[in-house]
This record gives structure tokens, sequence and C-alpha cells, in this order.
């Protein structure tokens, strides 16, 4: 394999409780709702050089 992809459940927790709060805190009913957390291509280089910050929620 030359690289994976990786999703980030811990940005998608946190986004989905973020965007909780704030529709609890309106009074009036939410509109649509679409938001997109990023994912990372994980391939030998960039782990080598370990410059990229969402590898720090990577395990």
């Amino acid at each position: 394999m030359q690289a994976t992809v990786a999703q980030l459940p811990y940005l998608m927790g946190r986004t989905a409780l973020i965007e909780t709060k704030k529709y609890l805190g309106m009074t009036t009913k939410a509109g649509k709702f679409s938001k997109y957390v990023p994912t990372i291509v994980v391939d030998k280089k960039k782990l080598e050089k370990s410059e990229e910050p969402l590898l720090a929620y990577l395990r």
C-alpha cells in the first residue's frame, strides 16, 4: 500500500457537539445542515516529515 485516507472521528464528534450547542441556543428552527470535517491522506513522506497538523489526531 502506498497511502491511505484517514477519517478523524475526534474532529467529527467535536464538530457535531459544537453545531448541536449552536442549534440548542437558537430560538428559531434550524435550516439545512451541512458540515465537512477534513480527512488526511497518509503516506510515508507525510509520516517521516511529521509536518501535517492533522497527524496529531491519529494513533
